[in-house]
């Protein structure tokens, strides 16, 4: 759907249905640079009503950007696409040379919320130059049969509509980077690839060339394994990796962002990739696995992330854990479970105690042999010897 600049019909102030909000924290740090608005409507769905006399209406004046603006909202759409509602940038006061805006209009929710259902359209970009006549926006925003399809908006019968805008200053405004995904698409068509890694009982194809410039690893693993002159695919089995694991890494090397998996799955992959991370020296992902794994620690995980903590050298994770058995909502179902662990399983015990070498029993004692009663609960504060 293509933006319109065309001459939309003129919008009354906002009728008793509607409430304007302006944020006195526009996200910029500059006001003259930028800001934004939200406009929200209670009892939106009456406003789809043709007969309810609401045929559109504006927000109250806003400042953003060193101009004054209005939002105009059109609830049957304009002209003949009354199937959508049209949202509009308005200039409300009069500028001495045209100014170049760049904006963008959202959908938020009955507590001014992103909603999943109602992504972005992206940013615009128009030189307002008058007054009154001078708008941009969309003619065919969202559909009104969208809206009524989103129940957290049909619940509450709110919405509200946030425009957020900076000035454009003789630059170019660029899109976010999309590599990462050109970059993932090559990978998942298998298009041009030269080498084959045999994982488990599955097979993944990738591009020696973008693998050895990512990881050093990659580099001495496929060392001397050049089959350019027999025009064949270079095969190279991994046997210290689930398949799972290595797809996630393939996907990371790819793409640079955190690969995709099951909630359930989370922690246990997240364990093994820190491992593979750490290995084929990916210290970015390596990065990304701790700060995942530091708020995936419970009791269940704790022994197996401080152990991981302890032999890849990660301060960051051992203080997580520690940070975890001293917390007051933690503390003493731990602390009843591992003095259990301490009379029952001896030896698990002092290897948990043995996990970080710079760790001393007397401050896992600490945490274990106080006198917790009910009326005597606080957090600890564990001092980590981290060398």
């Amino acid at each position: 759907m293509s933006p319109a600049a065309t001459t939309a019909p003129s919008c009354p102030d906002a009728t008793s249905a509607t409430a304007s909000m302006a944020s006195d924290d526009p996200p910029f740090p500059d006001a003259t640079k930028g800001g934004y608005h939200v406009l929200r409507i209670d009892g939106y769905s009456r406003t789809f009503n043709e007969s309810s006399g609401v045929p559109s209406f504006q927000s109250g004046p806003f400042r953003a950007g060193g101009r004054t603006w209005r939002i105009g909202y059109y609830p049957n759409g304009t002209y003949d696409n009354h199937d959508f509602i049209a949202v509009y940038l308005l200039l409300a006061d009069a500028v001495a040379e045209p100014v170049k805006i760049a904006f963008e209009f959202s959908i938020l929710g009955p507590y001014q919320e992103p909603l999943e259902e109602l992504p972005s359209r992206g940013w615009l970009e128009y030189t307002f130059s008058a007054p009154g006549s001078s708008y941009y926006g969309y003619e065919e925003f969202v559909t009104r049969k969208t809206l009524l399809e989103v129940q957290d908006l049909r619940d509450y019968d709110c919405l509200a509509v946030k425009v957020e805008l900076r000035v454009v200053e003789d630059t170019i405004l660029l899109p976010p980077s999309d590599m990462g995904n050109h970059l993932a698409g090559l990978l998942s068509s298998k298009e041009h690839t030269d080498v084959e890694f045999r994982v488990g009982d599955e097979t993944f194809a990738a591009h020696r060339l973008l693998l050895e410039a990512r990881s050093p690893m990659f580099t001495a693993k496929l060392l001397g394994r050049n089959n350019k002159e027999h025009k064949t695919t270079t095969v190279v089995q991994i046997d210290d990796m689930e398949p799972r694991v290595f797809k996630a890494m393939l996907s990371f090397i790819y793409t640079d962002t955190w690969p995709k998996m099951e909630g359930e799955e989370e922690s246990a992959i997240s364990q093994r990739l820190f491992v593979a991370a750490d290995q084929y020296g990916l210290q970015r992902l390596k990065l990304m696995c701790e700060s995942r794994l530091c708020n995936l620690i419970d009791s269940y995980s704790m022994e197996d992330i401080l152990y991981l903590a302890e032999k890849h050298q990660s301060a960051a994770l051992k203080e997580a854990c520690f940070d975890y058995i001293g917390s007051t909502a933690t503390l003493l179902p731990i602390r009843e479970e591992f003095l259990q662990v301490r009379e029952n399983q001896k030896l698990r015990f002092d290897r948990l105690v043995s996990l970080c070498s710079t760790i001393t029993k007397d401050q896992i004692s600490n945490v274990f042999e106080n006198d917790w009663s009910s009326n005597n609960i606080e957090a600890i504060d564990i001092t980590l010897d981290i060398e």
